[in-house]
């Protein structure tokens, strides 16, 4: 064991120790070799031959492949003239597993390319290729290593008491997926604005139309997983459709004409049918009536497990938040916007089941002439009765 001999030279020991612990993990979930190693590779000497047996050995391969690899190094070198001996044989063989130190003992540490060597952050700039910024969607689309991801700009920032900050995890995740090891020490604030500000230094700007189809799917996702909560569906006679989400099992219930107004507020105004077209990957189903003590209300079907996956594939891991109490939460809310309205005569009604509407309906006919797309009938209490029949095969 080396002894201490000075503060200098007890932090550089902390930091070798470091960085071989790095390297140990880095070669036990990748087969890439690091530049000394291909510099080793190059040189047809003993040393260098040393320090790629190292390599194996931290690769895990049995000795009789080590054996194997060292005896056709020995006729490639004796080819060109350099003779090696059993000595030779027996040193390369002993070699310890691969390690920064026993590069840079070896002659072959490459430190300025070498990604060992590296911050997780500094790393993550080295290894980016390409960046392409997509004005119109306001997405990235970055090229790491060979690794090609695209990802809204808004997954880069996320919203804290203290305002708008840079989503550290974000970039810790993306370590993880690219490197297969989890970044050592953790990507800072102060890392990722760096890997950040390096992505848009370098950026190339792409003005593309945005899909239409796939805008008015992000926004009924974000329209979706913006709820407070859902209401249980068993509980759509305790209050107005128009009070919020409903969901049993698997699928989402969004009132028709509360459905209308959510994407009027998105600016969209397109006709029902075109955004079922444009939203099929989400739905669970036909369009569906429900007879209610409110009347014969029209919902949409939403698939839980659809939008969940499609949230996934951009890290978010969101959950449907149920609201088993909707007569404290949900109408507390609506009674507190009515009577800002003045209307507290209106409420009442609600409360009691009396909205003042068409018991046979609340929407228009022209509005269900213009949405000719087919409509499912079913009655609350049958929906109850044999939800566990129905839901599964939706």
């Amino acid at each position: 064991m080396v002894e201490e001999i000075g503060n200098i030279e007890n932090t550089e020991n902390t930091e070798n120790m470091r960085f071989n612990n790095v390297v140990k993990g880095i070669i036990k979930s990748s087969r890439e070799e690091p530049p000394c190693i291909k510099k080793a590779r190059d040189a047809h000497s003993i040393e260098g031959l040393k320090l790629k047996i190292s390599w194996l050995k931290a690769q895990g391969l049995p000795e009789r492949v080590l054996k194997s690899s060292i005896e056709t190094y020995f006729k490639r070198m004796e080819e060109e003239g350099i003779q090696c001996t059993w000595r030779d044989f027996s040193e390369i063989l002993d070699v310890p597993q691969f390690s920064c130190d026993i590069a840079q003992r070896l002659g072959y540490c490459d430190e300025d390319n070498c990604p060992f060597k590296k911050t997780p952050a500094d790393r993550l700039i080295f290894d980016t290729e390409d960046v392409i910024y997509f004005e119109a969607s306001a997405e990235f689309d970055v090229l790491i290593k060979g690794v090609k991801k695209r990802f809204p700009i808004k997954k880069l920032f996320k919203n804290t008491k203290e305002g708008m900050k840079i989503n550290t995890a974000f970039f810790n995740d993306l370590y993880l997926e690219i490197y297969l090891l989890p970044p050592n020490p953790p990507i800072s604030e102060e890392d990722a604005l760096k890997v950040y500000s390096h992505w848009l230094d370098i950026r190339k700007v792409v003005d593309l139309p945005t899909d239409p189809n796939s805008a008015i799917e992000s926004a009924m996702i974000e329209i979706i997983t913006s709820e407070n909560g859902f209401i249980p569906l068993s509980k759509l006679d305790e209050v107005s459709p128009e009070a919020g989400m409903f969901i049993e099992g698997d699928v989402i219930f969004v009132e028709s004409s509360y459905l209308r107004t959510k994407l009027e507020e998105f600016g969209i105004n397109d006709s029902l049918r075109k955004v079922a077209s444009a939203v099929c990957r989400l739905l669970a189903g036909k369009r569906i009536r429900i007879r209610t003590k409110f009347g014969l209300r029209y919902f949409w079907r939403f698939n839980v497990r659809a939008i969940k996956a499609i949230l996934r594939r951009e890290g978010d891991n969101w959950e449907p938040e149920i609201i088993e109490n909707p007569l404290a939460g949900k109408l507390s809310m609506l009674e507190e916007k009515y009577k800002e309205e003045n209307k507290e005569e209106d409420l009442q009604e609600m409360k009691d089941g009396t909205t003042g509407e068409n018991p046979e309906t609340t929407e228009t006919e022209s509005e269900d002439e213009n949405d000719d797309f087919e409509v499912e009938e079913w009655d609350l209490s049958e929906i109850l009765d044999e939800k566990d029949e129905r839901w599964g095969k939706q």
